[in-house]
């Protein structure tokens, strides 16, 4: 079995070369009857682009399964249930199982099964695997053993790990293991101060702005909203990123707040502008929680619920969706109220299959996390950045070159600062560690 992997910085074409790549192993080798390719990815938004990029490919002519590397470990435990009931315990295999590390390891171990290895080999001679940088414990290890059966087509970028500051294990295993295929020219973008920018925080380099890279900073969310509302004013649709939540930061929270509330005045025009609509990404505990408090569960130890309950409250999203679940519970188990940490455990499966199927949609304006834009890329890109980002010097200069890097127009960098205390733009992730 072959393994080559595309390694290269944001914006060079990783996933596009593999795409290629894919094509070429087939107009060389075609699939032969029951034969696929799998696809593997970490997030179901890079899912959906990875789907759209196969399908265009002529020789695969749709023959391929493009899933979370998460979706397919539980595919395999579920697919040999009996054997990892056997090797584990029915409670550890259970379907409501969102241990995704847990399905991950014993995914891995099931794929050194010889009838599993074969199945694989049987049904997918090519495995793609995009963001592979990301894998680690037991996705890693389904890699590995993955590798064994099937030919696999990587895609990694080190500096792009958000996990880990020093180590990336898969790249290293990949670089022990694969044929490194080195991308060296940025597609994504011409504009010299985002292509400087990035090679300067990758390099532990002063970050400099220029043309398309602009860096502001703003002592109060009230002194930043002018810029920023001129910015969604002018040059819409723009994406905000931010490496904290929206609610983990007061300087976030505020700015998005008041656009969205709006008007803001703008003195370099005379008038009000706004209020924006900005549609933000959210988590999946996020919306998991939000399902709970329209639910309105009761609290305590052994708490229950009874179906009128469940059928009387809701509004949100998957509401319907807990109240058929509980109808097929009364039908089959005969039940009349249910234990509520099971009905927080189906609010996990329903919003689970939620963003599996869900198709992304654009408004004027979006906003999402750092790690939620991963694998995008936007025209414009507005990157907040408070006084509350966590991690080391290192960690911080991956996060702030994976936010400027989404950007192929201009990226504006408003950071939260006040020069007469503690200027932070004279140090990193800005300047030199």
């Amino acid at each position: 079995m072959t393994i080559r992997y595309f390694e290269g910085s944001a914006g060079t074409g990783k996933t596009t070369s593999v795409i290629a790549a894919v094509d070429k192993v087939l107009d060389a080798s075609p699939l032969r009857e029951g034969e696929k390719v799998l696809a593997l990815t970490f997030m179901h938004g890079a899912r959906h682009r990875l789907t759209a990029k196969l399908a265009a490919v002529p020789s695969l002519q749709g023959r391929f399964d493009c899933q979370t590397i998460d979706s397919f470990a539980w595919r395999l435990v579920r697919r040999w249930r009996s054997k990892a009931v056997q090797r584990w315990c029915e409670e550890a295999v259970a379907a409501d199982n969102l241990d995704f590390e847990r399905n991950c390891q014993m995914a891995s171990v099931l794929l050194e099964e010889g009838h599993v290895g074969r199945w694989v080999s049987k049904t997918y001679p090519l495995v793609v695997v995009d963001e592979s940088q990301d894998c680690r414990g037991g996705r890693l290890r389904m890699l590995v053993n993955l590798a064994a059966h099937a030919d696999i087509l990587a895609a990694a970028d080190a500096f792009q790990d958000l996990t880990s500051d020093s180590e990336c294990p898969a790249v290293d295993w990949l670089a022990k293991q694969a044929n490194k295929l080195p991308l060296l020219t940025c597609h994504r973008t011409k504009k010299q101060g985002l292509l400087a920018g990035a090679t300067a925080l990758r390099t532990n380099q002063p970050l400099v702005p220029g043309a398309g890279l602009m860096i502001l900073g703003f002592p109060s969310p009230a002194m930043a909203l002018h810029k920023i509302a001129a910015e969604l004013f002018f040059y819409g649709p723009v994406t905000i990123l931010t490496p904290t939540g929206r609610s983990k930061s007061p300087f976030v929270e505020e700015i998005c707040s008041k656009l969205e509330e709006g008007p803001v005045h703008l003195k370099t025009l005379g008038k009000h502008v706004g209020p924006f609509r900005i549609r933000w990404e959210c988590s999946h505990e996020e919306e998991v929680q939000a399902l709970l408090q329209a639910l309105s569960l009761p609290q305590g130890k052994g708490a229950r619920v009874a179906l009128p309950d469940l059928v009387s409250r809701g509004g949100a999203w998957g509401c319907r969706e807990i109240h058929d679940w509980a109808q097929q519970q009364v039908r089959l188990r005969g039940l009349r109220d249910f234990p509520v940490e099971e009905v927080v455990r189906e609010s996990h499966r329903v919003m689970q299959r939620r963003r599996a199927h869900r198709r992304p949609t654009f408004s004027a304006h979006q906003a999402m996390t750092i790690h939620q834009a991963k694998n995008q890329e936007f025209h414009r890109v507005i990157v907040l950045w408070p006084y509350n980002v966590k991690g080391d010097d290192e960690h911080q200069r991956r996060l702030l070159y994976n936010a400027i890097t989404r950007a192929r127009d201009h990226a504006l960098v408003v950071v939260q600062n006040n020069p007469s205390k503690d200027d932070r733009l004279k140090r990193p992730p800005f300047t030199p560690a």
